[in-house]
């Protein structure tokens, strides 16, 4: 069915590829990616932007060897199908299948395992300084979107590479929806002249011959301050040049003739070297191209009308920030931050009622925290909301910025707990681990819509400190279990000898182990604490005593989670009591449906229920 890319054995047949057939074999690779993404879901707009350029990228290096590093890696489809992978997408992101980033464990052509953004200079450039300690001797590259530029990380990478002298290229990947003007020739002359070996022969030849005399030193300093000054003029990249780069662009990121002269070119510079290259989000693919934001991140759709399939419900970030714009009616204090996930967090919604108090802070989670602090300290109540995975490298800005003056800045943690397909390195499954230990922290986790709704009214308009709100990727489930106490212990069902303690997205798997129970001739009581840092009052603690057995099943690693808090807190007050935790292991939670992923750690259901069974008939 795809004739050209299963021809691709190895890499001697791309480069054995003439230009039309280059391009042929780029207009069936998206065939492919429509196909194939239609079927998993996964990361479909990035990758038909970055075809023509990983093609050429593949024909200029010997990624078994040399080293390419995708910053955020969620554009490597092309790559992973140009280094014989192609038959693994019928699996892609599905227990057992390929991961939709870069792993090493699954090919040594990927290079470094990748998933969060504005991370690829820094490993390239380590890997760079490798080669070079070992005296080894391949090529290193880091591709580099004009998103993930936004991060700080990306910056002091290029600050600590501005002094360094070997091999080092940096594409900068700007998916833009069009071609940037400046592509005239003046700008195409002045990029080859830059790469070629005669050129930087003779820059080095010259410098070194005039260096020699003091006439030759001014004469060397005026040609210096001559190219500057025609640089500024004419090139864009005079930032990058000011540091020590040398920045070549801007490259049409669809032509193929381009871009394997300029990438080939550039590699065989013995420095640093930034090239800017264009490219389409969603090219090839017209409902991408038309909506590559949708097409970003998309599960299975129907390719010949681009519709996603339909869900029942709504989901946990579109009505928990409904529920703010509520709140923010009469709250005027009540501002939205966000890091450049504004649709996927579904705060446009708020952007749109009150756009005047909405802040985007670009990929830039740890500025987006402390900006945040700013605000609270000032009298705002900043409501900064990020996904768990992304929350996790603001640590230092949340402990440091916010608990330690206990500021009035309210977190929502989207995506917390297991968030399926995009598996190990988007795993919402630390925030609670290292939140509960910072002074002044409230965690708070609802179940369905109406603990919700509680939660957003108690952290905005009634705490006075730090409150993290906990909810998960996926929809409101319809759970029909009664709150009555933000901060103290709720009884949704009384039991005998065993209780069952869940955090609330945990509610609905609590419910059904219940049931499961009850037929097998165990009576379980069901308790939840919306507020589960801090972990403890006197509540929880008198009905805890009630029980024998207590099972905790909880949304995060439980080596360090909510269930070893309680153990730890009760073995002192009533030690006679056993305290079962059921939470995700320590270990890298692979990719997968929810519900596959929690089968293959022992937290089904099922599988739950059986392990209470055990421990009550053991006794």
């Amino acid at each position: 069915m795809y004739p050209l890319i299963n021809k691709i054995q190895s890499r001697q047949d791309l480069v054995n590829l003439n230009l039309s057939e280059q391009t042929d074999l780029c207009k069936e690779i998206r065939e492919f990616l429509v196909d194939k993404v239609s079927k998993t879901g996964g990361h479909l707009a990035p990758n038909l932007g970055v075809v023509e350029l990983s093609l050429a990228l593949e024909r200029n290096m010997d990624t078994s060897v040399d080293r390419l590093v995708w910053d955020v890696g969620h554009q490597a489809y092309v790559h992973k199908i140009l280094t014989g992978r192609a038959s693994n997408f019928d699996g892609l992101r599905t227990i057992g299948g390929m991961s939709g980033f870069p792993k090493v464990s699954e090919d040594w052509s990927d290079a470094f395992n990748t998933g969060h953004s504005s991370t690829s200079i820094s490993a390239a450039f380590g890997m760079a300084l490798s080669r070079d300690v070992k005296g080894e001797n391949y090529k290193v590259a880091c591709v580099i979107g004009d998103g993930a530029m936004t991060g700080g990380m990306a910056y002091e990478a290029i600050n600590d590479i501005s002094d360094y002298n070997g091999q080092l290229l940096i594409i900068l990947n700007d998916n833009g929806m069009s071609i940037s003007s400046n592509k005239g020739g003046l700008s195409k002359s002045l990029g080859k002249l830059r790469v070629s070996r005669g050129y930087q022969r003779t820059k080095l030849r010259v410098k070194s011959r005039l260096s020699k005399t003091g006439v030759g030193r001014f004469i060397s300093k005026f040609i210096s301050l001559t190219l500057s000054l025609v640089k500024r003029i004419f090139v864009k990249g005079q930032f990058f040049e000011s540091l020590g780069l040398k920045y070549i662009g801007t490259i049409d990121g669809h032509d193929l003739d381009e871009l394997n002269y300029y990438i080939k070119s550039a590699l065989n510079i013995n420095a640093p070297v930034i090239l800017h290259v264009n490219t389409i989000k969603g090219l090839g693919y017209k409902f991408a191209s038309e909506s590559p934001d949708k097409f970003h991140g998309i599960g299975p759709f129907d390719p010949e009308s681009g519709d996603t399939f339909p869900t029942t419900g709504q989901s946990w970030s579109k009505t928990a920030v409904q529920s703010l714009c509520k709140v923010a009616e009469t709250n005027e204090k009540i501002v939205a931050v966000v890091a450049a996930m504004a649709g996927g967090t579904s705060m446009n919604l708020f952007q749109k009622s009150y756009p005047n108090r909405f802040f985007d802070a670009a990929i830039a989670e740890q500025h987006a925290v402390t900006m945040a602090a700013g605000m609270a300290m000032n009298g705002l109540v900043p409501v900064v909301d990020i996904y768990s995975t992304f929350l996790q490298r603001a640590y230092d800005q949340i402990l440091h910025d916010v608990c330690l003056q206990n500021l009035h800045v309210v977190f929502f943690v989207d995506r917390s707990g297991v968030v399926g397909e995009d598996g190990e390195t988007h795993q919402g499954l630390y925030d609670y681990n290292f939140m509960r230990s910072m002074p002044n922290m409230t965690i708070l986790e609802p179940y369905n819509k109406d603990t919700l709704e509680k939660a957003i009214e108690y952290a905005t308009n009634v705490a006075e400190g730090p409150v993290a709100i906990r909810f998960p990727r996926g929809n409101v489930p319809e759970v029909n279990a009664e709150c009555n106490s933000i901060d103290s212990v709720n009884v949704v069902s009384e039991g005998q000898k065993v209780a069952i303690l869940t955090t609330g997205i945990k509610m609905p798997k609590a419910i059904v182990i219940k049931q499961i129970l009850s037929e097998k001739g165990i009576e379980c009581g069901i308790l939840n604490c919306l507020t589960i840092c801090p972990i403890i009052n006197a509540n929880l603690e008198a009905e805890l005593n009630k029980y024998e057995h207590i099972a905790i099943i909880e949304a995060s690693c439980g080596d360090a989670g909510y269930g070893e808090a309680i153990r730890s807190h009760m073995a002192k007050v009533n030690p006679n009591i056993k305290i079962h935790t059921f939470g995700y292991p320590n270990t890298n939670i692979t990719h997968g449906r929810i519900s596959q992923v929690d089968a293959l750690y022992g937290l089904s259901t099922d599988k739950i229920a059986d392990e209470i069974l055990r421990e009550v008939n053991a006794t």
